[in-house]
């Protein structure tokens, strides 16, 4: 018996008796009556539409919003009910009556979800930015020299301490992480290709004393190249 004979003949065997055999572009022959179909039932089975949770609410939220009328239409069925009550009980005969496939199905479903993720990111966004602008911003801390008290001991004296002044607290500088995404969504700084705009903080650090040391350093060594230059260009007109 030829081989596509006998691969028709599982399909039916599995399928049910008196199965009708339809084409789909993708999947080749399946079975007309969505309930032999059990590859779409189950995806159907895992995609839940008609559940409790939250995700099955959303993708009938996502059903009824859908620009394709079939999807709007599917969404409808399977919550209506007949006289008796009772509701369709396979969902892929009603994806069927529908015309919807199950390879167009599932691109529906993978462009919904994405769709979800990206408006759930956008929902959370405000309260993150809050967070990310807190984190960003100088706040006061207790002196870690003197642990809040504004003063040390020196000689079994108490003295002002050096750190903080006698304030019992230091500004604590916000992350940097932090204030370059916020100044980044401002549009205040540039994105990856660098700052439109260069901001220059000096808090009077050891850093920023360095940073000036290594520029007189600089100067002054250009002074003497200037100076060494000058006197080897000189020495030629000396010996002459």
């Amino acid at each position: 018996m030829p081989k596509p004979v006998k691969m028709m003949q599982e399909m039916k065997r599995r399928s049910g008796p008196g199965c009708i055999m339809v084409r789909d572009d993708k999947r080749g022959m399946v079975p007309a009556d969505g309930k032999f179909d059990h590859a779409y039932n189950t995806f159907l089975r895992v995609l839940d539409p008609r559940g409790d949770s939250p995700e099955s609410a959303a993708i009938r939220h996502a059903l009824a919003c859908s620009t394709d009328l079939r999807f709007v239409e599917f969404g409808k069925r399977i919550m209506q009910r007949d006289s008796r009550g009772h509701r369709q009980p396979c969902l892929a005969t009603v994806a069927k009556q529908c015309a919807i496939s199950l390879s167009e199905f599932d691109a529906w479903a993978d462009k919904s979800s994405a769709q979800w993720a990206t408006s759930i990111a956008h929902r959370a966004s405000p309260r993150i930015m809050s967070d990310m602008v807190k984190a960003a911003q100088t706040r006061k801390e207790p002196c870690s020299r003197c642990d809040g008290t504004g003063e040390i001991e020196l000689n079994k004296k108490p003295r002002t301490c050096p750190l903080c002044k006698g304030a019992g607290e230091v500004d604590k500088i916000g992350d940097a992480h932090s204030q370059d995404k916020v100044l980044e969504t401002a549009g205040v700084v540039g994105k990856k290709s660098g700052a439109s705009v260069k901001l220059v903080q000096n808090f009077g650090t050891i850093e920023s004393a360095t940073d000036r040391l290594n520029k007189v350093t600089f100067e002054v060594a250009s002074s003497e190249t200037k100076v060494a230059s000058s006197e080897t260009k000189e020495e030629p007109d000396a010996a002459n």
